[in-house]
């Protein structure tokens, strides 16, 4: 076995990048997003706030959904942090559909009533940031 990361703080979510890179989001308390490189080191990319969920987009941005605020954002590769939708509950997976073209994003409802998925476009950046198509529970 192969140890890729360690010294994490509750990490959520990974993802393998376009670039060979992983990349690992921390849950609480500190929520840094990073990136470990192939030939060894790791850099910090930025900060989400409760961070689970995450999906390496084509152009190597980050998108990361932050459970307790609602919001899904997006981590340029230089580490700037913009907002795909925001009013979502307990966001905490993200995958892209068949065609790669919108993101998928489970939402929770608080003390396990149900479940339901979000979409956005996948285009980065989006075309209309945080239009969402839901379904209901």
């Amino acid at each position: 076995m192969t140890t890729f990361a360690s010294g994490l703080d509750n990490p959520e979510g990974l993802d393998v990048g376009p670039d060979g890179n992983l990349y690992v989001v921390e849950h609480v308390p500190s929520g840094r997003l990073y990136r470990y490189l192939l030939g060894g080191g790791r850099e910090t990319i930025g900060r989400a706030t409760d961070g689970e969920g995450l999906r390496v987009l084509d152009d190597g941005s980050v998108v990361v959904a932050e459970t307790s605020v609602g919001r899904l954002s997006r981590f340029a590769p230089d580490g700037t942090k913009t907002t795909l939708a925001e009013g979502l509950n307990a966001p905490d997976g993200v995958a892209y559909d068949r065609q790669r073209q919108r993101l998928l994003v489970t939402e929770e409802q608080h003390r396990g009533a149900c479940s339901r998925s979000t979409s956005i476009q996948a285009r980065s950046p989006p075309s209309r940031p945080g239009s969402t198509s839901r379904k209901r529970c």
